[in-house]
């Protein structure tokens, strides 16, 4: 039974999770392995999942493990550029500011997205951010397409009117 039911939570929860990490990897071997540390911690820990939670449960845990991971990339970068500087390097940073800038930017139009309202946070995020197929949302989410157009409209009309120019930059 507890084989059975973790079968049914990987086969519902992988894409997503892989792409979620994909997304912020742009690095496949990674996505790969940090779905895999995911799944094993779900396998570990989930007699404390709440049934119902589990997709949040395994995006947070991945996320988590996504971090540690840049975490020790980083301190590994930091060690390089102390042995040695050169102009690519400080371009490199000048980039990864910009970077960090906007991904704090859409971290914020998210979170307020999701305070307003968690349906079009959702649909926005697995659709626009996780480039999901629209029809798998729906049916993941037992909605009609029609329905999730909606939800994205709405969500992507709070944003244009909460964020106006920031917003246009950010698409």
């Amino acid at each position: 039974m507890k084989d059975e039911s973790f079968h049914v939570v990987f086969q519902a929860n992988y894409r997503l999770i892989f792409h979620a990490v994909l997304l912020r990897t742009n690095n496949r071997e990674l996505a790969e392995d940090i779905c895999q540390q995911t799944f094993l911690k779900y396998l570990e820990y989930r007699e404390v999942v709440k049934t119902g939670a589990e997709r949040g449960w395994l995006l947070a845990v991945a996320k988590n493990l996504l971090t540690d991971d840049f975490r020790k990339k980083k301190l590994r970068l930091i060690d390089h550029t102390q042995i040695e500087e050169s102009e690519t390097e400080y371009c490199y940073e000048v980039d990864m500011a910009k970077e960090v800038s906007r991904k704090d930017f859409l971290r914020q139009i998210l979170t307020e997205l999701e305070e307003k309202n968690q349906d079009w946070y959702d649909a926005v995020y697995e659709v626009c951010m996780l480039n999901l197929p629209m029809a798998d949302v729906a049916a993941q989410k037992n909605i009609s397409i029609d329905l999730l157009r909606a939800r994205l409209c709405r969500g992507r009309q709070f944003l244009k009117q909460r964020f106006g120019e920031e917003y246009q930059e950010l698409k």
